[in-house]
């Protein structure tokens, strides 16, 4: 068999072999102190932890036990395993385990003096999107907002999220619902995780944690934050919609009756919730809908009416003040300005 050779150098700090979970986490830990190339032999998507059917040996629940994840790797290698190796594999999982829950890109501002302690935005990029999208490249859809933010002064966490790779997260959904979860089950674990560790931050300020996400994003915006009370508010950018019309209808061209999103169709939405009876577990926390007229989630009408049943439960409550939607000319877009001011006032950060 011949060998083909490179008909280059390449030049590297660090070389990685491999492009399995450990190759590839190892180079982004060594991204920051060089340059960094990996070795794969084929694309870094064909990769034994690409193809895995099985789980990962970790104790994460209270009913599990590390002892027994040790005891079944060591009985599975039949005399194979480093049991040095499985110690340090079982012993240390759960804490890898959780950094990869809460995986994304910090923003600290530039500003941050010692001993302060700042607002957080946690910004939400939408399907397709990617952490980065939030924050350079000028994405029309975001308009760099993350990064605006950060310059305005606020400590700023941009999640990776997992609805990607279009229809196979939707099958790993579908199976989901198989034993009563969806993917927003993992994605509230996700925003768990991500909430404990943006707390124990020195500089930042944990009663004053908000959220801002667009699109899928914003679908996240009435999913999680009303079921997690360390998000002191919650902005809905290029969602927020009647959802028994736009996963009904066969009269609109953009209802989930004639798009990809066949995983859309959610347990109990339209019978007992739409997007009002979601938000309304807001309350008394504070709540804003970004709302571009030309974008095509929905109708404006559509969007206004389920607006008026939240506004008027606010309204009941005395909590007028708590509560905004923003109409801008534009599409499926970050506006950026009125949600901007929401921020600052209701997160107690002066604006520029």
């Amino acid at each position: 068999m011949g060998i083909e050779r490179l008909a280059e150098t390449i030049r590297t700090d660090f070389l990685v072999i491999g492009a399995g979970v450990a190759g590839l986490r190892s180079a982004i830990e060594l991204a920051g102190a060089g340059r960094v190339f990996v070795v794969a032999k084929d694309s870094l998507q064909e990769s034994s932890s690409e193809y895995a059917q099985g789980g990962i040996a970790v104790a994460l629940s209270d009913e599990d036990d590390i002892s027994l994840h040790e005891a079944d790797t060591l009985a599975a290698g039949d005399g194979l395993c480093n049991p040095e190796a499985v110690r340090v594999l079982v012993g240390e999982g759960p804490a890898r385990i959780e950094e990869l829950i809460a995986w994304g890109a910090l923003l600290v501002p530039k500003s941050l003096r010692e001993g302060e302690r700042r607002p957080v935005v946690v910004c939400q990029h939408g399907r397709r999107g990617l952490p980065r999208h939030l924050i350079e490249g000028d994405d029309p859809a975001y308009n760099n907002f993350a990064a605006r933010l950060a310059d305005r002064g606020f400590v700023v966490f941009v999640p990776h999220n997992l609805y990607r790779g279009e229809d196979r997260y939707r099958w790993l959904d579908r199976k989901a619902n198989s034993v009563k979860a969806s993917m927003f089950s993992f994605i509230i674990a996700q925003h768990q995780q991500l909430l404990r560790w943006l707390k124990s931050l020195p500089f930042v300020d944990g009663a004053r944690i908000g959220f801002y996400g667009l699109s899928y994003g914003g679908e996240t915006a009435v999913r999680v934050p009303p079921l997690l009370e360390d998000y002191a508010l919650s902005i809905c950018s290029g969602d927020f919609n009647n959802w028994t019309r736009k996963v009904a209808s066969t009269e609109e061209p953009f209802s989930f009756m004639f798009t990809i999103e066949w995983e859309m169709p959610y347990f109990d939405m339209g019978h007992t919730f739409d997007y009002a009876e979601l938000a309304y577990l807001m309350v008394p926390r504070p709540f804003m809908v970004e709302r571009g007229r030309h974008d095509r989630v929905g109708r404006d009408q559509w969007v206004a009416y389920e607006y008026a049943r939240l506004a008027w439960l606010y309204a009941q409550l005395g909590l007028e003040d708590r509560i905004e939607i923003e109409y801008f000319n534009g599409g499926h877009t970050i506006n950026g300005e009125g949600t901007f001011r929401f921020l600052h006032r209701h997160l107690r950060w002066p604006e520029p």
